[in-house]
């Protein structure tokens, strides 16, 4: 995902996944398409949602993304291929434990914002950890009081600022479903959320990001399509969409 400013330049990415059918094959010159794709430079900040590998796979050997962009990640139980990866990056920040639970806000002078949450505490001493629900997630809001919700794979329900949002009387602009429109970690807290919370004047997009085909049946649009019924379909089985664009205007 990439967050741009008025004038369409990258403000900042949100993971650097593209796994299951990906569009970089395995072949030579693979990391310039990546490059030449998904640009990062500059220092430009790269918030990794948890480090699931298909949220952080194109990040590969030889692309920009490892050297030129800065990192912030949360610190989880993870794979060794994951801890290697990490140790390339050559700039790196983990989110503070202290943040679990609550919202920052990066404000713009415009008035929009892009927002942040810790959902989860890192354990040391735990087996394994399910990193879909300790990771980050993510949110923006414009100056009219529009907001779109981008959970990573956690569930929107556990993310305490989509809560406070809809509450403020932040219309739903749009949503980037989580986990690839899976139905995992779907509770009636989830559909307690999504349901009646109003669209914005410009419209309701519900957006997918998922490999076609793959072996998991993603995306699921039942429960999307019930709770969110004024809301359009980009990425999805329907509109056969590639890349996308959900602005706020």
């Amino acid at each position: 995902m990439s967050l741009l400013d008025s004038d369409q330049q990258l403000v900042l990415r949100v993971d650097y996944g593209g796994k299951q059918s990906s569009p970089f094959p395995s072949d030579h010159g693979r990391e310039a398409k990546i490059n030449a794709a998904l640009p990062i430079h500059g220092g430009r900040h790269l918030f990794l949602s948890h480090w699931d590998e298909d949220h952080w796979c194109s990040a590969r050997e030889g692309t920009a993304v490892l050297k030129q962009a800065r990192w912030l990640v949360p610190r989880q139980l993870t794979s060794p291929r994951a801890v290697l990866r990490s140790t390339q990056v050559s700039t790196i920040h983990c989110i503070p434990e202290t943040l679990v639970g609550k919202a920052v806000k990066f404000e713009a002078a415009r008035g929009d914002a892009f927002w942040l949450e810790k959902l989860g505490k890192f354990d040391a001493d735990a087996g394994s950890e399910d990193c879909n629900l300790t990771g980050l997630a993510f949110a923006a809001t414009s100056l009219a009081r529009e907001v779109i919700l981008m959970p990573g794979d956690a569930p929107f329900h556990r993310v305490q600022h989509y809560w406070y949002l809809k509450a403020s009387g932040y219309r739903l602009r749009g949503l980037l479903a989580f986990h690839h429109g899976a139905k995992t970690h779907w509770t009636s807290d989830t559909d307690e959320l999504l349901r009646d919370w109003p669209p914005s004047d410009n419209g309701q997009m519900v957006a997918f990001s998922y490999g076609n085909p793959n072996k998991y049946e993603h995306p699921h649009l039942e429960r999307y399509r019930e709770l969110l019924p004024q809301a359009g379909f980009l990425g999805s089985p329907l509109s056969r969409d590639g890349y996308v664009d959900l602005l706020f205007v």
